[in-house]
């Protein structure tokens, strides 16, 4: 079958394909055509391969989703960490890595620190819940706006992301659902890895909506 890819410019193109311009927004979902993207009206190089190993790197912009920032105050962490799980059935982690619950994730964002994750849509609902089981125990943040995020994927996956992070991410070393803070081109990014898909690595990098073409850029 055929499979739309966004070339990064750090990929071995394939021979045997066909170049077409895509408009980023309307391949990212219908909330994002609304004109709500931060990347909407940019274009960005496609590549359509058929069948057999694909060796270029497949870069979306995810749609737009519900995220909320908890902070704990100081001493509190194990409380609010308990009220999280209690409110939403997620544990949030206290490493940094991802951690996945029924339609909602907990990411790991600094010490005692998480970025609350949901569908489009459920960011009022999420935050009230949070609230009430948090009660003096933590700043809560709605981000949801204030954030693009980028999913990138594919054979060469990690040889794009050398170039643009100094943190290893080996398999052996950045497993499923790990996460990081870090600096993509001086932007300050979250960078997690997803679940595998067809046994492909998924890294997923989020950062301030304010750069959202700079961070698009140098990825693609």
């Amino acid at each position: 079958c055929e499979m739309a890819m966004l070339l990064s410019r750090f990929a071995i193109p394939c021979s045997s394909t066909r170049m077409e311009a895509v408009n980023v927004s309307e391949a990212s979902g219908p909330s994002l055509r609304a004109g709500r993207s931060p990347l909407a009206g940019l274009r960005a190089e496609s590549i359509v391969a058929a069948g057999g190993a694909l060796r270029a790197i497949l870069i979306v912009e995810r749609p737009l989703a519900t995220a909320i920032q908890v902070s704990a105050r100081r001493g509190a962490s194990a409380r609010v960490a308990a009220a999280i799980k209690s409110a939403l059935a997620v544990m949030p982690p206290d490493t940094p890595r991802m951690q996945r619950g029924e339609g909602v994730d907990a990411l790991w964002s600094g010490p005692d620190q998480w970025m609350i994750m949901a569908d489009a849509g459920r960011a009022a609902v999420v935050e009230t819940m949070l609230r009430e089981a948090a009660l003096g125990l933590a700043s809560i943040v709605d981000q949801s706006h204030s954030r693009v995020q980028i999913g990138l994927s594919g054979a060469r996956v990690r040889d794009v992301l050398a170039k643009l992070v100094t943190i290893d991410l080996y398999p052996s070393m950045f497993a499923e659902h790990d996460a990081a803070m870090t600096v993509l081109a001086h932007i300050p990014v979250q960078i997690w890895r997803g679940r595998d898909a067809d046994g492909v690595s998924v890294f997923e990098i989020a950062g301030p909506q304010s750069y959202a073409q700079s961070l698009w850029h140098h990825v693609v």
